[in-house]
């Protein structure tokens, strides 16, 4: 099917992994005049469990808020019954390392979280993590006050409730046929806020209740019911660890786990050693240079591999801005070309050789040798001149004195 220029194409394929790991590859475009840049790579990771870690900050309290939703999600230690793997922590303890394989992190009616841990979780999300939260008796304004304004708002007061159920949208909206909510009784519930940036997952006679808000390449789920029995009946029913599976699969889908280039675009890698990187095919090993490795050779698309898979790839794509292509007047066109900010491509060669050469940029190298060839010839004749003409001129008397041994 022919599409006009600049037309938008949609579509969605379908893969069953085979094992876990690291799976990459790329959506194609069938067009032969651009070759490597009608390529789109994508990388992410297959695991063979989700890894989920739940958060508490009580030291002495003996009830554990996340009870209910543990026995939902993974009841037998160690057995991932459910594909769910998830391990307990004080907030206390938390750090960056300890989040870096941790694809859910959940809050279950959390004390006031202090400004490092704030931190902490919104850098996890920064890289794709997802926190999923849930209210409860503690929950107040200072909870999310270390957070960044957005967090901060996402709950409000408490509300006393007296309805039955609720109803699931967007990617959840498949349990409406599934379970059968009307047994779900609601005693109390936290208001919520949507971002500028959400997405709501359950609603009630236009009360959110789960609303998934996105920020940078991750999210935050926020449930307005507790993880106990004092909002709601939920977790005597046996509709709450089948939500909350679908949930916890819904949350670990879409992190990002990669990192995201420009081709002609440097990537800077942390380091402190030297590194062998692939990239089409090509190896490189470059010396990391305090505490930091830059890599340039980016200017045609692909999957560079770090440290032969031991550090997160880097997904390398054409720059979006290159195929907004449009037609300007003669005028226009001119006045672009005379200033030196545009490239022309010309049409009986290969545009894709030519896009690379405009990306790479040109070798100076070669024109810098010559020319410091010619002034070394230069200098070398200037040079002789001047002596042969010195030697030539000098009617200078010079006794020599010759002294036998």
């Amino acid at each position: 099917m022919k599409r006009k220029a600049g037309d938008t194409v949609k579509g969605y394929f379908e893969y069953e992994p085979v094992k876990a790991g690291r799976l990459w590859g790329y959506v194609e475009i069938n067009d032969t005049n651009l070759r490597g840049d009608n390529r789109c790579y994508f990388s992410t990771e297959i695991a063979e469990n989700i890894n989920c870690l739940f958060l508490e900050s009580d030291i002495t309290n003996k009830v554990k808020p996340w009870f209910f939703v543990k026995m939902a999600v993974d009841p037998v230690k160690g057995g991932s019954a459910n594909g769910i793997k998830s391990e307990r922590m004080f907030i206390q303890e938390l750090s960056s390392t300890i989040l870096r394989d941790q694809h859910v992190v959940v809050l279950t009616n959390p004390d006031p979280i202090d400004r490092k841990q704030a931190l902490i979780l919104e850098d996890y999300m920064k890289r794709g993590g997802t926190i999923i939260s849930f209210a409860g008796s503690r929950l107040t304004d200072k909870t999310f006050a270390q957070f960044s304004p957005e967090i901060q708002n996402i709950y409000s007061k408490k509300e006393s409730a007296k309805f039955k159920g609720l109803d699931f949208k967007s990617d959840l909206a498949e349990l409406n046929e599934l379970l059968d909510m009307d047994m779900l009784q609601w005693k109390r519930y936290q208001l919520m806020k949507r971002t500028k940036n959400s997405t709501i997952l359950a609603e009630k006679n236009g009360l959110l209740l789960v609303i998934d808000h996105h920020f940078e390449k991750g999210r935050w789920i926020s449930l307005a019911c507790s993880g106990r029995r004092d909002y709601t009946n939920w977790p005597e029913l046996k509709s709450f660890p089948v939500m909350l599976i679908h949930l916890f699969n819904y949350a670990s889908q879409g992190g990002v786990n990669h990192r995201s280039a420009n081709c002609g675009q440097q990537v800077l890698l942390a380091s402190d050693k030297k590194l062998m990187l692939r990239l089409n095919k090509e190896n490189y090993a470059l010396q990391a240079y305090k505490g930091e490795l830059r890599f340039k050779e980016t200017w045609k698309p692909g999957i560079l591999e770090v440290d032969n898979g031991k550090q997160d790839p880097v997904v390398i794509n054409p720059d979006t801005k290159e195929s907004h292509l449009k037609r300007s007047d003669p005028a226009k066109a001119k006045a672009l070309l005379s200033n030196g900010s545009g490239n022309i491509l010309r049409t009986k060669a290969r545009l894709d050789s030519q896009i690379s050469h405009f990306r790479k940029g040109s070798d100076l190298s070669g024109i810098f040798l010559l020319l410091a060839f010619i002034l070394f010839i230069a200098e070398l004749l200037l040079g002789n001149r001047y002596a042969i003409a010195g030697l030539a001129n000098d009617n200078e008397k010079v006794d020599l004195e010759i002294t036998s041994l």
